[in-house]
């Protein structure tokens, strides 16, 4: 009522804290995702990445900017093989990282761009066709290098925080701390609360 009163936009009292990954939950679709040498489908809400040939993955790419500082998260679920996931670019899909995961973890990658576009590549680590891994929560934040940031507008006062869709808490104890020019989640991305 007073945001009313004053005139106020109730829209710009709101700040999502979004990852930079279109479609990284996968909870109806592959959105978002591109298939190479593979057929890609949602299983149990995890991309199944299914190879059609010799070194099938998904990928995606995103914009970065070049100088700051990303981390990636992501969950893999080994199933007939084991995987690949690499952040690299266009002409080099290894530039900035390439893990070799034997066993399903969750898994965290912190980078600092040289390019403005970065891709990420989830892959069956094997050549047989009709192989798959299951893979899930891919993210992707800018960060300090201890956690994530997320810069506001010069004297932009924030007044509520919504983190996928929820109203989060601030405070060091909850979900974020409010700083001068950004926000700061106090919680890891890659967390599984």
């Amino acid at each position: 009522a007073a945001l009313r009163n004053q005139g106020g936009a109730y829209e710009e009292s709101k700040f999502y804290l979004d990852s930079l990954v279109t479609n990284g939950t996968f909870d109806n679709d592959t959105t978002g995702w591109t298939a190479a040498v593979s057929t890609l489908s949602v299983v149990a809400s995890r991309l199944r990445s299914t190879n059609t040939g010799v070194g099938g993955y998904a990928y995606q790419q995103i914009a970065c900017v070049i100088g700051n500082t990303y981390t990636v998260g992501f969950e893999f679920v080994k199933a007939t093989h084991n995987g690949l996931f690499k952040i690299g670019n266009v002409a080099n899909s290894s530039l900035y990282s390439s893990t070799s995961l034997a066993a399903s973890g969750t898994h965290s990658v912190t980078f600092t761009a040289t390019t403005t576009s970065v891709v990420l590549t989830a892959k069956t680590n094997t050549i047989a066709v009709g192989d798959y891994t299951d893979w899930d929560n891919i993210s992707v934040y800018e960060t300090d290098g201890t956690d994530a940031i997320h810069s506001t507008p010069h004297g932009y006062s924030i007044k509520d925080v919504y983190i996928d869709g929820e109203l989060a808490r601030e405070g060091s104890a909850y979900d974020y701390t409010v700083h001068d020019g950004y926000i700061k989640p106090t919680i890891a991305p890659t967390a599984t609360t």
